[in-house]
């Protein structure tokens, strides 16, 4: 009897294995094109929520010692006490950002010391190495600037002994979403005599 029973359950586990195959056979022949389609539009389908899409933040590359945004405000107390969150938002999208920033890229925004930076490559894991420390409060949009200061900047070669070239990055951390919305990356130097 009992033999019966097993033998009789049987054909209804490979009728259901098979419908389960074809529904599986359904979706996995629409998974393709899917995953294709938001290559192309750019989407990001991840599980991971810390891997972040470059689509997330604006990445500027200034040229070399053109102007930029500077505005000490002299609130870096207030800046101080969102410092924790802005490190939480800079450690979820670093490794993004150093993938995109290539040494290539800099050598394009490079205007000086062309010949040096030929063979120019970027040290293993740099962004984590160079400090993010609050700068000033951005009147515009109330965003809150991170960066260092230039002396504490990325050391890039340079075309003399008494020139100091870094390269800087700064981020604008929006504390109403907890994100960050742009980030900087340009060259800076100076002059010892």
């Amino acid at each position: 009897m009992t033999f019966l029973g097993d033998f009789q359950s049987f054909p209804c586990k490979i009728k259901l294995r098979s419908y389960r195959w074809r529904l599986f056979g359904i979706i996995g022949s629409l998974g393709l094109p899917i995953f294709f389609c938001s290559v192309i539009l750019g989407l990001d389908l991840k599980e991971n929520p810390s891997v972040i899409s470059a689509q997330e933040f604006e990445l500027v590359f200034i040229p070399e010692m053109a102007p930029m945004e500077e505005e000490p405000s002299g609130k870096t107390r207030q800046i101080s006490d969102i410092s924790f969150r802005f490190q939480n938002a800079w450690e979820r999208i670093s490794d993004s950002v150093s993938s995109i920033i290539t040494p290539k890229k800099v050598k394009d925004i490079s205007r000086r010391a062309k010949s040096k930076m030929a063979g120019f490559s970027l040290p293993f894991n740099w962004i984590r190495k160079i400090p993010m420390k609050p700068l000033w409060i951005e009147k515009k949009t109330g965003f809150f600037v991170f960066g260092q200061e230039v002396i504490e900047g990325l050391e890039l070669p340079s075309h003399s002994p008494i020139v100091f070239r870094r390269l800087i990055v700064r981020a604008f951390f929006d504390p109403k979403n907890q994100s960050i919305g742009k980030i900087q990356i340009s060259i800076r130097g100076w002059r010892e005599e």
